[in-house]
């Protein structure tokens, strides 16, 4: 019985290690304070690199970082950056990500990581976005 229990508090402890050791990071700061409703996690998100035209309210500023690695899947670190912006945009209830941009150090770094933040927008009207580019 003990053992089961050590190699249980083992495997997790095994498992929270390796999640941690993805180096990933989302950070959230809110602009606006009207709280909106979480979205489902398959709504559509939408990318704009640019501003954007349709009326919209800016409800935070989302930054997300993880570290490079090299990849075999489907997915590279950067679609993996963009997913977890999206994550968090359909927490707050956003409807896109705007002026979708990288962000670079100032200091050289041995740890290469891929790290985008983003304006998470609420459109007020539901129409096809319309983007400045």
């Amino acid at each position: 019985m003990r053992t089961a229990i050590l190699s249980r508090v083992f495997l997790l402890g095994l498992v929270a290690w390796a999640l941690s050791g993805c180096g990933s990071n989302v950070d959230f700061v809110r602009v606006d304070p009207t709280e909106f409703p979480s979205r489902d996690s398959k709504a559509p998100v939408e990318i704009h690199r640019g501003k954007v035209l349709r009326p919209h309210i800016v409800i935070g500023v989302v930054t997300a970082s993880q570290n490079m690695e090299a990849t075999t899947g489907a997915l590279s670190t950067y679609d993996d950056v963009v997913r977890q912006l999206k994550e968090k945009a359909r927490k707050v209830g956003g409807d896109a990500l705007v002026e979708l941009r990288p962000v670079y150090s100032d200091g050289a770094s041995l740890n290469s990581e891929v790290q985008l933040t983003a304006k998470v927008v609420k459109f007020l009207e539901k129409q096809p976005a319309i983007s400045a580019q």
